[in-house]
């Protein structure tokens, strides 16, 4: 999306990609073309600041995934722990009574 010199004018075109080819269409000079740029402005700063809203949002949940996995490893340290001091034990990977 960019204004362009042509034939000693200045014209407002917008690019977008159909298949493999860019395409431009052509939008118009004057209060025509500085309209559509402005809408074109204001809708890539607000796609931009969803991509931002995005990117957090998964900052966020990777570290809410962190503090999880933490929890898990403390919870089964502890369980483990707790079975093993009341006389358990895992052969295979299954807690039983130790017989006496």
């Amino acid at each position: 999306m960019a204004w362009e010199d042509r034939n000693g004018g200045r014209y407002y075109y917008r690019k977008r990609r159909q298949g493999k080819q860019v395409v431009s269409e052509y939008i118009g000079g004057g209060l025509a073309g500085e309209i559509a740029s402005l809408c074109d402005c204001e809708d890539k700063f607000n796609t931009d600041i969803q991509r931002a809203e995005l990117m957090q949002a998964k900052e966020n949940a990777a570290e809410l995934g962190r503090d999880i996995r933490m929890a898990q490893e403390y919870t089964r340290a502890i369980t483990r722990a707790v079975l093993l001091l009341s006389g358990y034990h895992a052969p295979r990977r299954q807690w039983r009574k130790i017989r006496q």
